[in-house]
């Protein structure tokens, strides 16, 4: 699985991405 490390507000957070595009 791919994990993409997105910032929301100087936050990291790790989201799963695949199905999604």
């Amino acid at each position: 699985m791919v994990y993409a490390v997105v910032r929301a507000g100087g936050r990291q957070e790790k989201v799963e991405v695949g199905t999604i595009v």
